[in-house]
């Protein structure tokens, strides 16, 4: 998980308990400068987007991919998080199998983002709305959503899951899902 920018990473903590329910190994992370990361972000101190898509993001690849050898490495990354999940993993960045993006804006049209995301060679292209009616009508905003995840949360175990390219003996074993409960929208 790769958080918003000013969120803490144990802000996750409900989302990451839902993933882990369904079976998969979690990480979260604290961005540079956020929550319990250093450095902390003040006067004097200079980063930006380079230095968290450069370095930062491919030490937590690294780290993810140590810690759970075998399975697959999803950052699942909201707002800022998306953002920088998606422009790391869009260079070539080893090890990641795919990105979910939640909230994740972009001042780009969706044809510069479908661009990104083609350069994630073992990444199926997949849209999904998470509605209010899926988190059980309770109210949904940029950050309520993450109280409310159940259904996202089992959502996404079961995209990786089932419609996650997996690429075994050179092989690539495609598989689709419907969407839950016929609510949202899923888009080509």
């Amino acid at each position: 998980m790769v958080p918003a920018m000013g969120a803490r990473a144990r802000f996750y903590a409900p989302f990451a308990r839902g993933l882990h329910r369904g079976g998969l190994h979690v990480a979260i992370t604290d961005l540079r400068g956020q929550g319990e990361s250093i450095p902390v972000a003040r006067r004097g101190v200079a980063y930006g987007y380079r230095e968290m898509v450069d370095d930062d993001f491919p030490a937590v690849v690294r780290a993810v991919s140590a810690a759970f050898p075998g399975s697959p490495v999803v950052p699942v990354g909201h707002s800022l998080g998306g953002q920088l999940a998606l422009l790391s993993s869009a260079t070539g960045l080893p090890g990641v199998h795919a990105v979910v993006l939640t909230a994740a804006g972009s001042v780009w049209p969706p044809s510069a983002t479908d661009h990104l995301l083609q350069k994630i060679t073992a990444a199926p292209v997949s849209r999904w709305h998470y509605t209010e009616a899926l988190a059980g009508g309770r109210r949904l905003d940029h950050f309520r959503w993450v109280r409310h995840s159940d259904g996202m949360s089992a959502y996404i175990t079961d995209w990786i899951s089932g419609t996650l390219i997996m690429r075994q003996n050179g092989v690539e074993q495609h598989s689709t899902q419907q969407d839950p409960v016929g609510e949202g929208r899923p888009e080509d």
